[in-house]
């Protein structure tokens, strides 16, 4: 029995026939290979010994391990967002009367559900729920029905339209129930902020070296928090040298989030983050390569955990417990507990310092691109949406170029440098020429729009 293709046998092999006798003859032994299987199945299926004949299932052992393994890919965030919208959902419709066994409804109730279950959401104070909240339900409802297997399409399948529809209507609800714009809720850490905490770092003590660890690993490698923090160890870590012997840091395995998560895409279950963390020779005591060195050699040698808890009583050789770790809480906390004790301007949390590195790469001219590597970003468009949280200062200096913008004065600034050299700024609506003299004939111009710039001149 056989199944041959004449129309791909080299030309040389079947000399003097045509391209209809090729054809006739694949058809002809497509139709004898039908005919054969099916008479083998007919008369021979009862004695054959079919190696898969008696499986029906697999056995329970097997199943659970395969939906462990299927639940490990799952990031922490999206569990936590998956149960708690799931148990809101299944609450509501149980207090409704409703059938609460969502997952096996036929599409059509489900998204008569949906509707009605959107267009009741509120917050705790009866307030309605922002649009990234609303989002965020909806896709946390989309992952618990496909973690347990019911292919269907909650977000943009054509089924679920009215129940889509409804979701905006919430969203106009809420535009519209606001009277301002509320303050953004993760604003980048003010430049006066960020010295009182670099000069609060002393690695005197060790609730101070773990701190700035943490603020270091939040900052540099541009983690989201809590949701990344919990999922580090020993091992996550590396000290590496480059081809200049430069020492720097950088992450050894990948951190399942929003942004890296498990996928069959090429392109996605490649980890996006591709940063180092190189050693500041100039200052040392800000150093993050000598902050790691000296945390990891505090740190007790009995486990893996990257984030003990200090001691309160702390002696030259022990400055962390063995036993007891930090929780998701107090690693949650650590930005507000920092800002209340060093008497910030402001009650920060942990993504706020995502948003400053963000900032701080954006000040320096770095584009979305480059920022994406860093953030572990994989569309770098979502950079953008860090970037339009601003600093006070941002707004402080927007509002004295509008301030100037519409003055026709010219105003002159003359400032002293060294003892005999001065700055000349002449500014006006156009921008900002800045001059440098000095008594030994030197002269350097720079000429442009500044905003927000230091100069620093050396004789």
């Amino acid at each position: 029995m056989s199944l041959l293709n004449f129309k791909n046998v080299p030309g040389h092999e079947i000399c003097g026939l045509d391209g209809e006798t090729l054809e006739w003859l694949t058809n002809i032994s497509n139709e004898r290979y039908v005919h054969e299987l099916g008479t083998i199945f007919d008369e021979n299926l009862d004695a054959m010994e079919f190696p898969f004949q008696d499986i029906q299932g697999l056995p329970a052992d097997i199943e659970q391990e395969l939906d462990k393994m299927e639940n490990d890919s799952i990031p922490p965030s999206s569990k936590i967002q998956m149960k708690s919208h799931s148990n809101k959902f299944r609450n509501f419709l149980k207090e409704n009367s409703l059938d609460e066994n969502f997952e096996n409804l036929p599409e059509i109730i489900l998204c008569k559900y949906l509707r009605f279950f959107y267009s009741k959401l509120e917050t705790i104070n009866g307030e309605p729920y922002a649009p990234a909240s609303l989002i965020c339900i909806r896709a946390g409802l989309q992952r618990y029905l496909s973690s347990m297997h019911r292919e269907v399409n909650i977000v943009s399948g054509d089924k679920f339209g009215p129940a889509n529809r409804m979701l905006k209507a919430m969203v106009g609800k809420y535009l519209s129930s606001k009277k301002s714009k509320p303050e953004e809720k993760y604003p980048p850490i003010e430049e006066e902020d960020m010295i009182k905490i670099r000069s609060a770092f002393t690695r005197a003590t060790p609730s101070r070296l773990q701190q700035e660890f943490i603020f270091n690993c939040l900052f540099y490698f541009g983690l989201r928090g809590r949701e990344t923090l919990k999922q580090l160890d020993k091992d996550s870590i590396e000290l590496a040298t480059d081809g200049q012997d430069r020492r720097y840091l950088r992450l050894r395995s990948s951190i399942l989030s929003k942004n890296c998560k498990a996928s069959l895409s090429s392109k996605e279950f490649e980890s996006a983050k591709k940063v180092r963390v190189y050693e500041c020779v100039e200052r040392k005591c800000e150093c993050p390569v000598e902050c790691y060195i000296v945390y990891m050699d505090k740190l007790p040698s009995e486990n893996q955990s990257l984030f003990p808890k200090p001691l309160a009583k702390a002696s030259e050789r022990a400055w962390f417990c063995s036993k007891k770790v930090l929780g998701k809480n107090l690693l949650g906390n650590l930005l507000a507990d920092i800002s209340q004790e060093f008497g910030l301007s402001k009650k920060y949390t942990n993504h706020c310092v995502r948003v400053t590195t963000v900032q701080v790469l954006k000040e320096q001219g770095y584009k979305n691109e480059d920022i994406a590597l860093v953030t572990g970003h994989k569309n770098p468009n979502s950079v953008q949406h860090y970037v339009k949280r601003r600093r006070d200062d941002s707004y402080f200096h927007q509002s004295k170029a509008l301030q100037s913008g519409s003055s026709a004065t010219v105003s002159q600034k003359v400032i002293p440098v060294g003892k005999s050299g001065k700055i000349v700024v002449n500014e006006d609506k156009r921008g900002s020429d800045v001059e440098v003299l000095s008594n030994c004939q030197t002269s350097i111009t720079f000429s442009g729009q500044f905003q927000n710039c230091k100069f620093n001149i050396q004789q």
